[in-house]
């Protein structure tokens, strides 16, 4: 009966023991070290196009993105967005790089962040950073 016992409650914690090794997406974003920033118009989700309109590589646009990332705000909830309508691949001084769908709000209005790995978070910026990079992309 106590073998029984055992066999059974090994059984039952087993489920809990796998589900605390797996690991899960990592939920905050690279800001550092930056050397390149790559724009293109987003095709859809889960991958950046590689026909960038735009590679920012001068100390003021590579420090208005590193801002960018260092205060945007991960939003809680479920996410369900539209097409994005820009991708941006991030190069860091590492030579790791990040991938981002990018959602640019109207002057005065927040904007907001997606890695491309992660379609189920979402990250929004001050309406001051989308003033900037609304100048920036004119």
């Amino acid at each position: 009966m106590k073998k029984y016992l055992i066999i059974v409650l090994a059984f039952m914690l087993l489920p809990a023991v796998l589900m605390g090794c797996q690991s899960s997406a990592d939920s905050t974003l690279n800001y550092g070290d930056i050397t390149e920033v790559r724009i293109s118009e987003s095709t859809g989700f889960a991958k950046v196009d590689p026909n960038y309109f735009e590679i920012y590589q001068d100390e003021d646009s590579l420090l208005l993105f590193t801002d960018l990332l260092k205060n945007a705000s991960k939003e809680e909830g479920i996410v369900d967005m539209i097409k994005p309508e820009y991708d941006l691949k991030i190069l860091y001084k590492d030579e790791n790089d990040q991938g981002f769908h990018l959602w640019v709000g109207e002057s005065g209005e927040k904007s907001a962040l997606m890695k491309v790995d992660d379609t189920h978070t979402i990250y929004t910026v001050s309406a001051e950073a989308t003033d900037k990079l609304i100048a920036l992309f004119e």
